[in-house]
């Protein structure tokens, strides 16, 4: 064994050091007293750090509940403001809509059935799928202008191109029927169209003709 005084080798069961004289009982109890001491400052310690655990965790939990009023508050701004603009884009859509109504609805076909470009534009949406009425040969021919002019156009654009393309096909059949009650004539006669060369060629001899009188499809423009 080792005095735990000066450090010098004893043998087993001494009581007292042959060096430095020291009772080895009264180092055992100092080493008991300073473990004892090490113990309580880390029992000290460890409780220092479990208060310290304890308020971060109060912390992380206030400062989660704050994040979570938070997020709270700015979802409901977000949603308000949401419904806000929807209801303004809602109202500009409807006030548009009025507009382009109003618009349609003020087309006007002259003396004799002569209409306007822009008159004529308007009749061909206004008539979008009629196919029981009656066209003029200026309405026909400016819409058929038109429709030329803006698939030239589409043909540049690939994708969005080929959607204006689709959306003036049922309109510009529609006023080409209508163009057909005009001169008296019924719709298939629109299917002469599908013969090669002969069936265009007779189509716009057709559709050059004068206004027919009062038929079934309605009365002659006056």
């Amino acid at each position: 064994m080792t005095c735990k005084f000066c450090g010098a080798e004893l043998p087993e069961g001494a009581k007292f050091c042959t060096v430095c004289g020291a009772k080895l009982e009264e180092a055992a109890e100092a080493v008991a007293e300073e473990v004892k001491a090490e113990a309580e400052e880390v029992k000290a310690e460890a409780e220092e750090t479990k208060t310290k655990t304890e308020e971060f965790k109060e912390g992380a939990e206030k400062f989660a509940e704050d994040v979570k009023e938070d997020a709270k508050k700015v979802a409901g701004d977000v949603k308000e403001d949401a419904k806000k603009v929807a209801g303004e884009v809602k109202d500009e859509a409807k006030k548009i809509a009025g507009d382009v109504k109003a618009s349609l609805d003020s087309a006007q076909v002259g003396p004799g059935g002569k209409v306007g470009f822009v008159d004529a534009i308007k009749l061909f949406f206004k008539n979008y799928v009629n196919f029981t009425g009656r066209a003029t040969k200026s309405e026909f021919w400016w819409a058929f202008l038109f429709q030329f002019i803006v698939s030239f156009i589409a043909c540049f654009i690939p994708i969005v191109g080929t959607l204006i393309s689709l959306a003036l096909l049922i309109p510009g059949i529609s006023v080409s029927v209508r163009r057909l009650h005009d001169i008296g004539k019924p719709w298939p006669w629109i299917l002469m169209g599908l013969i090669p060369i002969a069936g265009c060629i007779i189509l716009i001899v057709y559709f050059v003709k004068d206004s027919d009188g009062d038929n079934q499809w309605g009365p002659a423009a006056k």
